[in-house]
């Protein structure tokens, strides 16, 4: 699989940026359809003016994320308006953008996701994500985790510069 994998990059890297395609290898998909429907979703993207501040936002949200593994957070006990927002936003995509990526119809899947960067940017500055209060701040970490584990299903933003 590592050959099969270096191969792919390297033809890839042919034609694609290698940040892009680092990140999407990045994943832990080996199927090498998929990722190449990936790669294209993310230049097809990469290629607007929204880009690099969407993929700032998501950096900063894998990476504060990175050690908290759980996706399970109570919607109830999200008492600040940004992550209820948050909350709100990703709710109203989630399930969408998941079966958009199951079907490997990853522009609609990003797109989608991509309209939780405003709430995101939001909570991230109204809100103290790593609050004293433990149950607080796992579940902040929950809800981010779960936005941030629907994008991981396209492409680890870490694995791109900034």
């Amino acid at each position: 699989m590592d050959f099969t994998l270096a191969r792919f990059k390297a033809r890839q890297a042919e034609a694609s940026s290698v940040e892009l395609i680092d990140a999407v290898l990045a994943t832990g998909v080996t199927d090498v359809v998929g990722l190449a429907a990936r790669i294209q979703a993310l230049e097809a993207l990469a290629g607007t003016p929204d880009f690099d501040p969407l993929k700032s936002t998501f950096k900063r949200l894998m990476n504060i994320t990175g050690d908290h593994a759980s996706t399970a957070y109570d919607p109830t006990a999200l008492v600040e308006s940004a992550e209820q927002a948050l909350h709100g936003a990703f709710s109203a995509v989630a399930s969408d953008a998941r079966a958009a990526s199951l079907a490997g119809d990853f522009p609609l899947a990003l797109r989608r996701l991509s309209t939780l960067k405003a709430p995101v940017d939001r909570l991230f500055d109204e809100v103290m994500v790593m609050a004293d209060d433990p149950d607080i701040r796992a579940n902040r970490l929950g809800l981010l985790r779960a936005v941030a584990d629907e994008f991981g299903r396209i492409a680890d933003f870490k694995a791109m510069s900034s």
